[in-house]
């Protein structure tokens, strides 16, 4: 990699995280009123109307992939709406696709290794298949654990 690109691509990283930041600090804060109402709301399963980035992604993903009836009762569980969830698995997958390409790139510009661009690309196509998996077996892992804390209530207060 010559040092142009590299200074290029260092510009884009950095002008991202101002950009980041700026977003970040732009946010309004919600007046005390809507702040009080949102900590005295009940405590029972809310339905997911929300139409955030996350919410609408995955309604998006719902419409073309359908989980197991066990799937979903797992999700009822963690208390996580099935959009949400397919939302989380896509950019699992995005993350899973782009994280090792990137940091084998950044570890062979430095010259830490040296490789050709089959390992980079063998490597993303895993990380594709498997982040998702590990969402998802997190998931179900959390809903087990729920289920055999609802199984036995005596659990809960035992220290």
């Amino acid at each position: 990699m010559t040092a142009v690109v590299r200074l290029v691509v260092a510009t884009l990283v950095g002008a991202a995280g101002v950009s980041l930041l700026v977003a970040g600090l732009g946010q309004r804060r919600p007046s005390l009123t809507k702040v009080s109402v949102h900590l005295r709301r009940s405590a029972g399963v809310a339905v997911d109307d929300s139409s955030d980035a996350w919410t609408r992604v995955g309604r998006t993903l719902s419409r073309r992939i359908r989980l197991r009836p066990a799937a979903i009762a797992d999700l009822r569980l963690v208390r996580r709406s099935l959009d949400v969830h397919l939302a989380y698995l896509f950019a699992a997958s995005i993350a899973g696709l782009v994280a090792p390409s990137l940091l084998l790139g950044i570890a062979e510009a430095l010259g830490l290794i040296s490789m050709g661009a089959f390992v980079p690309v063998a490597a993303s196509m895993f990380g594709a298949v498997v982040a998702p998996l590990l969402v998802q077996n997190s998931m179900r892992a959390s809903a087990a654990v729920l289920a055999m804390l609802a199984q036995y209530p005596r659990a809960r207060s035992e220290p």
